[in-house]
C-alpha cells in the first residue's frame, strides 16, 4: 500500500519496464493485509520444512501468542521473517 497510488499505475509501470527493459514483473494483489491473512498452522508447517526442529518450531509458535489461528502481529520484529518464509 502506498498512499496516492493506485493498481492501475503500477501494472502501468510494470508493463513500460517489461517493455523498455526487457524485464517482466508480476503485480498480483494489494499486500496490506498480508500478515493478517497467514494460516499460523500452515506457516509453522512451512517453519518445519525448513528447520526440522521441534523447540525451533515451538519456540516461534510460542512467539506468536496463545491461541493464535491466523495472522501474524503487524509490529513485531519476527512477522516479516516470518511473512516472507510464508
Amino acid at each position: 500500500f502506498r498512499p496516492q497510488r493506485r493498481l492501475t499505475e503500477a501494472l502501468a509501470l510494470a508493463n513500460a519496464e517489461a517493455v523498455t527493459a526487457g524485464r517482466f514483473v508480476w503485480v498480483t494483489a494489494d499486500v496490506r493485509t498480508a500478515f493478517d491473512a497467514v494460516p499460523v498452522d500452515r506457516l509453522l508447517h512451512v517453519v518445519r520444512h525448513f528447520l526440522p526442529d521441534e523447540k525451533l518450531v515451538a519456540f516461534v509458535r510460542l512467539l506468536l501468542g496463545p491461541d493464535r489461528r491466523r495472522g501474524l502481529r503487524q509490529g513485531a520484529p519476527l512477522s516479516p521473517l516470518l511473512l516472507n518464509l510464508y
